[in-house]
């Protein structure tokens, strides 16, 4: 898995403005404690189609085992 996380972050280099790279980034499992990473992933492809319930849902997860609940419910 983490040849393929190496070649998403190549893609984000690249391309940071496709949605589809950074939401799959953004989706990868973080190692317990370390979930800043996928969050500021799906962030950034949250900034690209706000709105969009998937990605909202993502980042409320990662949020919540973050255990930063105030982020996590909006």
């Amino acid at each position: 898995m983490r040849s393929a996380v190496r070649k998403y972050q190549e893609l984000v280099k690249l391309r940071p403005d496709v949605l589809a790279v950074r939401a799959n980034l953004g989706r990868r499992p973080g190692s317990p404690g370390r979930y800043e990473k996928p969050s500021r992933n799906t962030g950034a492809a949250l900034a690209l189609a706000p709105g969009h319930p998937g990605l909202r849902l993502n980042l409320a997860l990662a949020y919540y085992k973050k255990a930063d609940l105030p982020h996590a419910t909006c």
